[in-house]
């Protein structure tokens, strides 16, 4: 069976058959689509949700309660307002094989959030269990289906938030449905999702600082008590840590270039999770624990960078 998406951010009411739901390029593709296609859906990219379970060979991928992770083609339209949940659809959709006509460069999420990087971590199976909706609809939806699927409690942090800052536990039904309803009714009009994962309980963090693919060191991060977050903002202590196969782990994970704070997690039996990946991460915490002049490092990496231009 053969479906187009077209996705749209001009509307979030799309009525095919209403003049000024959809504009007239949308309707033509539209309608010579339904021609050769055997279905073809037009949406608002908010109204898709996503589940990526790391023993899932690809994401799931939900519009208004129907399975469209074997989408044939997706066509994008307008993004303006809708560049975050459009980013991850097509990258998403990528992932599961959909030809997407649209170079995937276009689609950057304008700046960084823990979405895409969601995305990666699952593609590498390294990821926590993790779950995204942009309304309460596919909100409720995805609640009410993990619920039945016994996956709660589950987790809820901010989509670009940092130093553990607004992470939750919501530990039942009544709870999590709670908890999206005045999510949604805060950020009603700002295209923004919830983030929800599994609750991991990890009998180990760490925290490794990694440029340019090296590993500077390790710490131990042990959260304060009773707090569900392991960040130095959030009263966490830093330990000097020795743990190869961590560091070992990490590299393997992460870009080969830049500069990342990497919390890496470790479960009651043995298995690792990329918690994040921080790109401009704050190191005090992890120096004074470890000895290492991370600044100078650093500055040492760039002047490698720069003799090694020269050179070439």
């Amino acid at each position: 069976m053969k479906t187009l998406g077209i996705s749209t951010s001009r509307s979030k009411e799309i009525n095919l058959k209403a003049a000024n739901s959809v504009n007239y390029e949308t309707l033509s593709l539209y309608q010579e689509a339904k021609k050769v296609y055997d279905d073809v859906l037009v949406f608002h990219p908010s109204q898709v949700s996503y589940q990526f379970v790391r023993e899932l060979e690809k994401p799931k991928i939900i519009l208004n309660k129907q399975d469209i992770t074997s989408l044939t083609t997706l066509i994008v339209r307008n993004i303006r307002g809708g560049e975050q949940s459009t980013a991850i659809l097509v990258k998403s959709l990528a992932a599961c094989n959909c030809d997407v006509i649209d170079p995937l460069e276009r689609f950057t999420g304008a700046g960084p959030s823990k979405l895409l990087a969601t995305l990666k971590y699952h593609q590498k199976k390294v990821g926590i269990n993790s779950y995204i909706a942009f309304n309460i609809e596919s909100a409720t939806h995805l609640i009410n289906e993990l619920a039945e699927s016994h996956q709660l409690p589950l987790i809820v942090k901010p989509f670009n938030g940092r130093g553990g800052k607004g992470i939750e536990l919501l530990s039942d039904l009544n709870t999590a449905l709670e908890y999206a309803k005045n999510f949604f009714i805060q950020n009603e009009g700002n295209n923004v999702p919830i983030l929800l994962q599994e609750f991991v309980r990890f009998k180990a963090e760490y925290r490794a600082m990694v440029i340019d693919g090296k590993c500077l060191g390790v710490a131990e991060k042990k959260a304060k008590p009773g707090s569900l977050a392991a960040n130095a903002a959030q009263g966490a202590t830093f330990v000097a840590a020795n743990v190869p196969n961590i560091v070992d782990f990490t590299v393997k994970n992460v870009n080969q270039k830049g500069i990342y704070g990497v919390d890496v997690g470790e479960d009651c039996d043995g298995k690792f999770y990329i918690i994040e990946a921080n790109p401009t991460p704050k190191w005090s915490a992890f120096e004074q624990a470890t000895g290492i002049n991370v600044a100078k490092e650093i500055i040492n990496c760039a002047i490698e960078r720069v003799n090694n231009r020269s050179d070439g």
